[in-house]
């Protein structure tokens, strides 16, 4: 499974994408360029990934994690890639030829949009896990104070939940959270908004140069 691949013959200049648009190919003096606009982004390494994969084995990247660059037809020798101004590193002609997996590269411009989008999801999260506490305590206050009278809503906890307000935390954060659950609103529509160009695929700029 790739999440974009690039695939160039340099004699024939005849291109092979899978979730990419490559246009622009040239090949001169043993430089490789081409424009390069990819589909999707790579997956950001959390935590969760990598423990995935030191701890139990499982291979994330090589599974369902991969953006491919394969180039055919180079003469011998090492490569250096090169997004935009960013280097990405240096690799064989034999190694380009199999195919080189730059999805987890730490300069690859890809990836770097990838964590901004995973902080920018990761900060959504925790608003809406604000509404959802929100939500789960006042399943019990439906139809017995107005909900829009923050505080009846806690007076009426206070009366009726005293014990369950010390030991859940959904209840104990309850005055808190209600009072900012319209700026939490406000903030989840703002990302949402944000994201919808933040997490859009750049088109860049690739060379392919001999060493």
């Amino acid at each position: 499974v790739a999440i974009a691949s690039t695939d160039i013959d340099v004699n024939s200049l005849d291109v092979v994408t899978d979730s990419a648009d490559v246009t622009n190919v040239a090949y001169a003096e043993d430089v490789l360029s081409y424009t390069y606009a990819p589909k999707s982004l790579p997956m950001y390494m959390t935590t969760e990934y990598e423990t995935f994969e030191k701890t139990y084995g499982f291979q994330v990247t090589n599974s369902i994690n991969r953006e491919i660059i394969k180039v055919a037809g180079l003469t011998e020798g090492n490569y250096k890639i090169m997004i935009g101004d960013a280097e990405i590193g240096t690799y064989s002609s034999a190694d380009l030829a199999k195919g080189v997996n730059i999805a987890t590269a730490p300069t690859n411009p890809g990836y770097i949009q990838s964590k901004t989008v995973y902080d920018m999801v990761t900060t959504k999260m925790g608003h809406d896990n604000l509404l959802r506490s929100i939500a789960y305590v006042e399943r019990n206050l439906a139809n017995k104070v107005d909900l829009k009278d923050v505080d009846a809503c806690i007076a009426y906890l206070k009366a009726n939940y005293p014990g369950t307000m010390e030991t859940d935390q959904r209840y104990g954060a309850y005055e808190t959270n209600k009072r900012s659950q319209a700026a939490a609103v406000s903030q989840i529509a703002t990302i949402e908004n944000q994201l919808m160009t933040v997490a859009k695929p750049g088109v860049y700029e690739v060379k392919i140069i001999k060493q």
